[in-house]
């Protein structure tokens, strides 16, 4: 749970990786020299006791579509799952926009949660063979 005490470390995020001719002049000024874009829905107040109590407790809190540009994975993060393959007319505007429109912007730890967004995120954006790979 991002935010959460180390012992909950249970988090899953999707990293993007378009070419350079797929970004606009504003998300390449914006990105730098990376090429990567970290996307992850979690509570809009992570680190708020109420809110891991609420979600510990079987409640739903309200949740964000975070996107940060990814020069490293972050500190203890695992790549799980193998990367997979986006359509070839796919913009990174276009990614961006498919993870601003998840259905649900109410979090909880057995529904709509991080993994649910990863999931719709793949499901809307991967293409060929490894799109049906577990």
């Amino acid at each position: 749970l991002a935010g959460g005490p180390s012992w909950l470390r249970l988090h899953h995020a999707a990293v993007v990786n378009l070419e350079e001719s797929e970004m606009s002049d504003r998300i390449r000024e914006d990105a730098g020299d990376s090429r990567s874009i970290y996307m992850d829905f979690l509570p809009v107040n992570p680190r708020d006791p109420s809110v891991l109590l609420k979600l510990l407790s079987g409640g739903r809190v309200e949740g964000t579509v975070r996107q940060r540009w990814l020069h490293a994975l972050p500190r203890g993060a695992v790549l799980t799952e193998p990367v997979r393959d986006v359509a070839a007319d796919l913009t990174l505007e276009s990614v961006m926009q498919v993870a601003d429109n998840f259905p649900s912007k109410k979090l909880s730890l057995s529904g709509n949660n991080c993994c649910d967004f990863v999931s719709y995120l793949e499901e809307e954006i991967c293409v060929g063979d490894e799109c049906d790979a577990p």
